[in-house]
Formats: structure tokens, sequence, C-alpha cells
């Protein structure tokens, strides 16, 4: 797992994290995990916009991954949860 205390170094670079269509399932795994801990108020909306992307993928793991990373984002920042549901 991610180390909790280090997010705020690649905060601004958190698209570096969104998953490409040729990487293996346990890469985008880990881009997952990254982003839940990279996720905060300025850039949720990017955030959001892409996981749902991965959503609707073709690739049902990524599908899975995707939902429980909206879960985790929206345990840790509670004002979130009320959008991120909807």
């Amino acid at each position: 797992m991610v180390c909790r205390g280090g997010s705020e170094f690649f905060r601004d670079e958190f698209k570096q994290f969104y998953c490409k269509a040729d990487e293996p399932t346990y890469i985008k795994n880990v881009k997952l995990d990254i982003i839940s801990n990279l996720a905060n108020e300025s850039n949720i909306g990017d955030i959001m916009n892409e996981l749902g992307e991965y959503v609707t993928d073709v690739d049902t793991e990524l599908a899975k991954e995707s939902i429980k990373t909206l879960g985790k984002i929206a345990c840790r920042i509670k004002e979130m949860a009320t959008p991120l549901i909807k």
C-alpha cells in the first residue's frame, strides 16, 4: 500500500497515475491506491471523471477496484461523500 505521509509530494502530479489500457492489472490497482491517497478538494473533479470512465471499463477487475477507490475517497474526504455517491 501507499505511504500516506508522502502524498503531498505527488499531489499536483495525480494525472501521472491514471491507468493505461495496456498496463497489467496489478499496476492499475497500485495506481488506483495512489490516486485515492492523492485525492483532495482541488482535484476531486478530475479524479471522479477519470474513475467514472474506469467504472464502465470492459476490464471488470478495473471497474470493481475503481468503485472501491471512490468509496475510499468518500470515507477520507467527508465533504465529498455525497457528490461521490450521486
